[in-house]
């Protein structure tokens, strides 16, 4: 992904309590070809292939691109992953509260 516009790390425990960092990066949406729809460019790093959300336009395409990252957390985690902010933290990232929800 060249032109990234947004990028965290987290810290995860898997299910058979390995533990590492996964990155999270999202890219600037852009038209595919003029006139066609927008893509944007999305990767998390336990999931190799970078994918793509496609909207109408250049917020939409974004739009989507952080609800397939909430999505894939979403599924790791109910296949026994944790997520922490930080290294060795008991307590769970709440990602849905801090990054999907309004205060």
């Amino acid at each position: 992904m060249e032109d990234i516009v947004a990028s965290t790390q987290l810290f995860y425990r898997d299910p058979s309590g390995s533990e590492g960092t996964v990155s999270i990066a999202i890219g600037r949406p852009a038209e595919a070809e003029p006139g066609a729809e927008f893509r944007c460019p999305v990767r998390i790093s336990l999931d190799p292939a970078e994918q793509s959300a496609a909207g109408a336009d250049s917020f939409q395409s974004l739009a989507l691109a952080l609800v397939w990252v909430r999505m894939t957390l979403e599924r790791y985690e109910e296949r026994g992953w944790h997520f922490f902010a930080e290294q060795g933290d008991q307590e769970a990232f709440p990602f849905r509260r801090a990054w999907f929800s309004l205060p």
